[in-house]
């Protein structure tokens, strides 16, 4: 099916544009993709997502991106999602997070879960089920949204901000408490990116598509030179949040779904009235986003969470 690739095909082009500008001749151009995974995933979601819309993406850990699916249907729509402006949901929450383990509290830190609210703002929990003194990694693994509120209200919200800056994604976010349960929209692309971060030892990541481009001749017209990669996150950091993101597909886990033998983490999202689901999780090999949803931004039917769908494609991806 040739369709599997114009979505990939498009956002290369755009980015070959920014890269060289206009080209009126004949050029070949290496990409990252990786048809196997790309294939993978086409087929997974399409098995999975019934009658609303998908999107992935997968990426080495270098930011190297592997395989970009941008909807069901390229004849039907040629909008790529993945780089669309959705909800994150709780997947945003691991920002809270490593804020939070940044500033000395572990996977075993105590905290309390019950109703909090902040200004006129109340989030409540899904299911209205609160935990009462649990651990961090408790909290993390069950996506409880008092907790995040109250590790932005004790370290700032600002903190949370420029952490999300360091990570790549700061620069459209709302300074607002309903920011730290993913209320501000990002695209799959960055909130893959974030994670890739984390999982590529708490280094730099920046996605590209295009290693290099020749002429008909061989002659190299450009080549990726990757800048050095910066330390965003201490080792120490890294090594709890990674922690986090286990227990996340463990049995108990929101994202107990995505387990397969070579999974080492993942995260559940779903934005209210489950207008957004998304699971990001990672292999050894590869950083996976994925999003369902409907394009109109009407609600899925309320069984549908980051922790379904989105989970199941994972999985069917990677296993």
């Amino acid at each position: 099916d040739t369709n599997l690739y114009r979505y990939w095909t498009d956002f290369v082009t755009d980015e070959l544009g920014s890269r060289m500008g206009t080209i009126d001749t004949d050029i070949f151009v290496y990409t990252t993709l990786d048809p196997k995974v790309q294939n993978k995933i086409t087929n997974a979601i399409s098995s999975n997502v019934g009658n609303h819309q998908g999107a992935a993406v997968a990426m080495s850990r270098d930011g190297a991106i592997r395989a970009m699916v941008g909807g069901t249907d390229y004849k039907a729509s040629q909008f790529n999602r993945t780089i669309a402006h959705r909800q994150p949901g709780s997947a945003f929450k691991p920002i809270v997070y490593l804020v939070a383990l940044e500033n000395g509290m572990t996977p075993e830190s105590m905290v309390n879960d019950s109703p909090f609210t902040i200004g006129d703002y109340n989030p409540k929990n899904y299911n209205e089920h609160y935990y009462g003194d649990i651990t961090l990694a408790t909290a993390f693994a069950k996506s409880v949204n008092s907790v995040p509120l109250k590790l932005a209200s004790l370290y700032g919200l600002d903190s949370v901000l420029s952490m999300a800056g360091r990570l790549g994604v700061g620069n459209k976010l709302r300074r607002e408490f309903s920011t730290l349960l993913g209320a501000s929209e990002m695209t799959l692309l960055d909130l893959t990116n974030v994670y890739a971060v984390i999982w590529n030892n708490g280094e730099s990541v920046r996605p590209y598509s295009i290693m290099r481009v020749t002429d008909v001749h061989g002659n190299t017209l450009y080549e990726r030179n990757p800048s050095d990669s910066i330390r965003v996150l201490t080792p120490q950091t890294v090594e709890y949040m990674t922690d986090l993101l286990t227990t996340v597909t463990a049995p108990n886990g929101t994202g107990h779904n995505a387990a397969a033998p070579n999974v080492i983490g993942g995260k559940t999202g779903t934005s209210n009235d489950n207008r957004d689901a998304w699971f990001i999780g990672a292999t050894n090999d590869i950083v996976l986003g994925i999003w369902v949803g409907n394009d109109d931004f009407t609600p899925m039917e309320s069984n549908i969470t980051g922790g379904t769908i989105p989970a199941k494609i994972f999985r069917d991806a990677v296993k």
